[in-house]
């Protein structure tokens, strides 16, 4: 039987020169800053109206800040418009899904160093997959299992262990205990581009048996790192104790993609 093929893949890098040549760009992304910023504030002021009318003019400026588009959701649902709220929830998510994903990509590519993500979108994404799933009146299984998953690959990545108590495997009594993984989705993009490698994450494992937070170390391309980040959170494991009680506990986990 032939042994493992062998393939090199080369990539060419587009040169990416950046002319600050006028203030219009960065300027418009401030007054978008400062907008939703005010939006926000004013709907946790309970200025509805006000909250509104900032957020879409932030949004005006900036259609994909995630974070407009979420307390926007917020505030329409509070003044019982549904319809308009669950557009806008559905916004939030998927923009914030894309955002993420071209960022692994671009990791996996450009640089060997983790990926610095934006947490404060990533989260309030998360949110808005929620909500779209609380709004929405009719899903079917499928709608609410993609729903579902948008909303925990997001909340995976947003997340840290803040309000969470978390141990060193040398404090533990009992380390973490694997019971089960299942193996990751090999995309059919990175199968045409015949993409191998590792990719290495850091999970917390939290003491209800659930992941809470995932931490890239080494991603690849082409939707290779997301898989790996949904099959660790399919991970049933034993969690960590202490003295006793179930305690939360970091653990790197790896998995590796070859085409033979």
């Amino acid at each position: 039987m032939a042994g493992p093929a062998r393939f090199a893949r080369a990539r060419l890098l587009p040169l990416v020169v950046v002319a600050l040549t006028m203030c219009a760009g960065v300027c418009a992304q401030n007054d978008s800053s400062a907008e939703r910023d005010r939006g926000i504030q004013l709907y946790k002021q309970g200025d509805l109206n006000g909250a509104i009318q900032s957020l879409q003019a932030a949004i005006k400026r900036d259609k994909d800040d995630v974070s407009a588009w979420h307390y926007l959701g917020e505030a329409l649902a509070q003044q019982a418009k549904n319809n308009e709220a669950l557009k806008a929830h559905e916004k939030a998510a998927k923009t914030a899904e894309a955002q993420v994903s071209y960022l692994l990509d671009r990791q996996a590519i450009y640089s060997d160093k983790p990926v610095s993500l934006p947490k404060t979108q990533l989260i309030d994404g998360a949110q808005s997959a929620d909500q779209y799933l609380a709004l929405s009146q009719k899903l079917s299984a499928r709608k609410i299992n993609e729903w579902t998953s948008r909303a925990q690959f997001l909340r995976a990545l947003g997340s840290d262990a803040t309000g969470m108590e978390v141990f060193s495997g040398k404090e533990v009594t009992t380390k973490v205990r694997i019971l089960s993984m299942t193996e990751p989705t090999y995309t059919e993009e990175a199968r045409g581009n015949r993409v191998n490698g590792r990719v290495v994450l850091v999970a917390l494992f939290g003491p209800d048996g659930r992941v809470h937070a995932v931490r890239i170390i080494k991603g690849l391309p082409d939707g290779l790192t997301r898989t790996a980040i949904e099959a660790t959170q399919r991970i049933k494991f034993v969690p960590a104790t202490k003295d006793g009680r179930p305690v939360s506990q970091w653990l790197e986990v790896e998995y590796g993609f070859h085409i033979y």
